[in-house]
């Protein structure tokens, strides 16, 4: 049976609604209108397996979700065989590992899932996509964000880069992920 991996994002917008891609491509023009005026964009990820039934839900600003799961995570990924993401809105941690070909989550508040690398890899690196040409979109013209588009688009090169070799990797230690710093960077101050 293929494997129907797929990573989705959702934004959470001040007034409680919650877009998420499908929302997003029904009206294009208002979600990024409404993202425009956000200073940090809240959100989630969500990586499933309809063909398994399995899936992940994580909650976090949607910049440092992206980059750690879709982006920068990824290579480090590829480099370390485990690395740990620490989230940025609370005290929670997810332990990534690559090892025989497939990649593992496990950590506080989510059941542990394993996936095809190849599979993982590719659906993370379609919604790091697919992140960034949104953001690029909403963003359009706006020169405050000029420093974080480009940050995210030199991630995106590395994320696609990962893509090209995967290694077969056995058990590995655990490594703090150098993607948290990705916070420093993408988090601002709340003028709210």
């Amino acid at each position: 049976m293929k494997s129907s991996l797929k990573f989705q994002f959702r934004i959470y917008l001040p007034d409680g609604e919650r877009l998420t891609e499908e929302k997003i491509e029904k009206n294009k023009a208002a979600a990024c209108r409404a993202i425009a005026r956000l200073e940090d964009i809240p959100g989630g990820l969500t990586i499933e397996d309809p063909g398994r039934g399995a899936a992940t839900h994580l909650g976090d600003t949607l910049s440092v979700l992206i980059s750690a799961f879709c982006l920068t995570g990824l290579a480090e990924l590829k480099r370390e065989g485990k690395i740990r993401i620490d989230f940025f809105d609370h005290d929670e941690f997810v332990d990534i590992e690559l090892a025989d070909d497939r990649v593992s989550l496990s950590g506080d508040e989510i059941a542990p899932q394993s996936y095809p690398c190849d599979k993982y890899m590719a659906a993370a690196v379609s919604c790091g996509e697919r992140y960034v040409a949104l953001l690029r979109e909403a963003w359009r013209g706006q020169k405050q964000h000029a420093g974080e588009i480009a940050t995210l688009e030199q991630e995106l090169a590395g994320a696609k880069g990962a893509l090209k070799t995967i290694p077969n990797r056995k058990r590995a230690e655990s490594k703090p992920s150098k993607a948290g710093t990705t916070k420093n960077q993408t988090k601002k101050k709340s003028k709210r």
